[in-house]
C-alpha cells in the first residue's frame, strides 16, 4: 500500500466506482459553492475546478446531503468524461489514483488546479 500525504488541495480519482473525489478542505477553500465547473486543458494536463453559476448546464450540483453529512469528500460522477481522461492519461481499469493540487486566486473566482501528469496510483 502507497501512503499519500494530503494537502488541503487534494482530488482521488477511482476508477472502480468511476468516481472523482475532491476533499473537504477543497470544497472549503472554493468558497463552499452549490456548483462547480470543471475543465480538463489537454495542452498541459491540468484539471480544474471552480465555483459555477446555477444556471451553468455544464455544472456539477454538490447533492445536498454532502453538506448535511460528516464525508470527507464530495462524490463526482461523469463517466463519459472519466473514461475519456482514461484514455488520454492511461490511468489503469479498476486502480485509484491521488493528486494534490493548488488554489489559484490570480482570477476573480478561486480555481482549484490539479496537475494529472503527477498523480499516484495508490491502488
Amino acid at each position: 500500500m502507497v501512503l499519500v500525504e494530503i494537502s488541503p488541495i487534494a482530488m482521488r480519482v477511482c476508477l472502480i466506482r468511476k468516481r472523482i473525489l475532491l476533499t473537504r478542505s477543497t470544497i472549503k477553500s472554493l468558497g463552499n459553492p452549490t456548483h462547480l465547473g470543471f475543465w480538463y486543458n489537454e495542452t498541459n494536463g491540468f484539471l480544474t475546478f471552480s465555483p459555477a453559476a446555477k444556471d451553468d448546464m455544464d455544472a456539477f450540483e454538490i447533492p445536498l446531503h454532502y453538506w448535511k453529512s460528516k464525508k470527507q469528500s464530495c462524490e463526482i460522477s461523469r463517466m463519459a468524461f472519466l473514461k475519456a481522461l482514461q484514455y488520454r492519461i492511461g490511468w489503469e481499469e479498476g486502480s485509484k489514483y491521488s493528486y494534490n493540487g493548488s488554489l489559484d486566486n490570480s482570477a476573480t473566482i478561486p480555481t482549484a488546479v490539479f496537475n494529472l501528469v503527477e498523480g499516484t496510483r495508490v491502488k
